[in-house]
């Protein structure tokens, strides 16, 4: 299995370790919540210890781990909260001097039903940090520069979103991890609690060809990795790359209600969220400034419901072009104007495409 690991994964390894460049640590923020208490489930904790896995298999489980988001977001969905977060640095030396250092973190957490997210990303150098919340179906994104904070609103399919959420959690440090993982793993210590969770210590560490490689790994009976913290240092001439990555899944069934973050505005009061849409609208794309959908209405009948709709709201409505493949209107107010854009979508669907002028 080392093998097979270190053939796929060292040439990408190799090119991320070494396009590094320099900057300073951020401070990791935290989560903004609601007022309201925590929740206090706590997991179920086994009485007993579970039989120690070992070698191969003890590697299996953490590769599949850390190879396998479907896997993990199954697990992990299975708990009402919880939150993760990851840390990768890696630092280039020249003797004792160190020439350049990058940091990326991440703070995940997560309530899962009602389904509320909160993604936080950190990065140096030079990076603003950016916080996304995921609530009721919308993507709040906030970024702050200097003192200015931006704002942005969007719902949009909730499929793509999860995958949005599966991979930025895997990919931050993960490689390194399942780079490390693949030296098999040898049981250090039997089940302990850690975050709330019996997890097994298992250890990694290795030397070659200019590699050396560490990590220790807290993993659950179900092959579930409560924290994993890895090292790999390749050396060649005068200079030396470090890379270290961190993760750590905590606060289970602990994280408190989140609201709308600061600054944000709820979709459903902007423009574009108060626009009306038709009663069996799909594949739904709203931002600040645009609305898009798809029916299974013909276009006539949504024409004529966005020119009555919008007529007794006091828009007036112009048609700018009609052809057989559609129709662009244009609705106006003395606050605002909008095209609307119908037409034919993909197989029978009639596609609807909203902007603000």
């Amino acid at each position: 299995m080392h093998k097979r690991v270190y053939q796929l994964g060292w040439s990408i390894l190799i090119g991320l370790v070494l396009s590094a460049c320099g900057g300073d640590a951020g401070v990791r923020p935290t989560p903004r919540t609601t007022s309201g208490s925590a929740q206090t489930t706590v997991p179920t904790v086994p009485t007993q210890s579970p039989s120690p896995t070992t070698g191969a298999n003890a590697s299996a489980l953490i590769m599949r781990y850390l190879t396998d988001p479907e896997a993990v977001a199954a697990q992990l969905k299975q708990l009402a909260s919880y939150r993760v977060r990851t840390r990768t640095m890696t630092r280039t030396m020249q003797g004792t001097d160190t020439t350049s250092e990058s940091v990326v973190e991440t703070i995940e957490a997560r309530i899962n039903t009602p389904l509320a997210v909160y993604l936080q990303t950190l990065s140096t150098p030079d990076a603003p940090p950016q916080a996304t919340w995921l609530l009721d179906g919308v993507v709040y994104q906030v970024q702050t520069t200097n003192t200015d904070l931006h704002c942005t609103s969007t719902m949009l399919n909730p499929e793509m979103l999860e995958i949005t959420f599966d991979m930025t959690r895997s990919l931050n440090g993960g490689m390194l991890h399942a780079f490390a993982a693949s030296y098999e793993p040898q049981l250090v210590a039997d089940a302990t609690t850690i975050n709330g969770m019996l997890a097994e210590q298992y250890q990694v560490s290795g030397d070659q060809n200019g590699v050396i490689i560490a990590g220790d790994f807290w993993v659950n009976q179900d092959g579930l990795v409560i924290k994993a913290q890895t090292r790999m240092e390749i050396s060649s001439e005068q200079t030396t790359v470090i890379t270290e990555a961190v993760y750590e899944l905590d606060q289970i069934n602990l994280v408190a209600p989140m609201g709308i973050p600061d600054g944000c505005t709820p979709i459903d009061e902007t423009l574009m969220g108060r626009m009306p849409r038709m009663d069996d609208a799909q594949n739904i794309l709203i931002t600040e400034t645009m609305l898009s959908y798809g029916s299974n209405r013909p276009t006539p009948e949504i024409i004529g419901v966005y020119t009555t709709e919008l007529g007794k709201r006091g828009y007036t409505m112009t048609t700018l072009y009609e052809t057989t493949d559609g129709v662009m209107l244009q609705a106006a107010t003395t606050d605002h104007t909008v095209q609307i854009l119908i037409g034919s979508g993909t197989d029978t669907t009639t596609a609807v495409l909203i902007q603000a002028q």
